[in-house]
C-alpha cells in the first residue's frame, strides 16, 4: 500500500483504463482526483461532470476518498485549480497518472501525430508537480 493516505491525481478516470486506476489506488488507501472532462471518448461532445462524480460516488461507497475534478488540467486555469485541490487536500502527492484521450477538436480520432503530442506535452507540462505545490 505504498499510496495510502497520499493523494492521487489520475486524468480521464471517468471511464475506462483511467478509471480502473482510480477504483485500484482508492482500493489501496489513496486519496483520489478523478479528473475527467466527460466529452467522448474522441474528444467530442458536451462536457459533462457526470463521469468524474460517477467514479467518486463508487470509490466512497467502497469507503475510499475522492474528490471530483472536471476542469481540463492542459489550460492555465485548469492547472491553477488542481494544483489548489492538491493543497486542499494536504496530502503527499504520489502519482500523477494521465488517461486523457488527446486534443478535443472536431476531427473526432483523426489527430496527428503533431497533435497528439502537443496535447500531452500541454498536459502533463501543466499539471501540478510536488515541487509546485509543496516547494520541495
Amino acid at each position: 500500500m505504498i499510496c495510502r493516505d497520499r493523494v492521487v491525481a489520475i486524468t480521464g478516470a471517468g471511464r475506462g483504463l483511467g478509471r480502473a486506476h482510480a477504483l485500484e489506488f482508492a482500493r489501496q488507501g489513496a486519496r483520489v482526483i478523478v479528473n475527467d472532462l466527460g466529452v467522448a471518448r474522441d474528444g467530442t461532445g458536451n462536457a459533462s461532470s457526470g463521469p468524474a462524480h460517477d467514479v467518486v460516488q463508487q470509490i466512497r461507497s467502497l469507503g475510499g476518498q475522492a474528490v471530483a475534478h472536471t476542469d481540463d488540467i492542459a489550460t492555465d486555469e485548469g492547472a491553477d485549480v488542481t494544483g489548489r485541490i492538491f493543497e486542499a487536500e494536504a496530502g503527499k502527492i504520489c502519482v500523477m497518472d494521465a488517461f486523457r484521450h488527446g486534443p478535443s477538436t472536431d476531427k473526432g480520432a483523426r489527430w496527428n501525430p503533431s497533435e497528439i503530442g502537443e496535447a500531452v506535452t500541454a498536459l502533463l507540462a501543466k499539471a501540478p508537480t510536488p515541487e509546485s505545490v509543496y516547494g520541495a
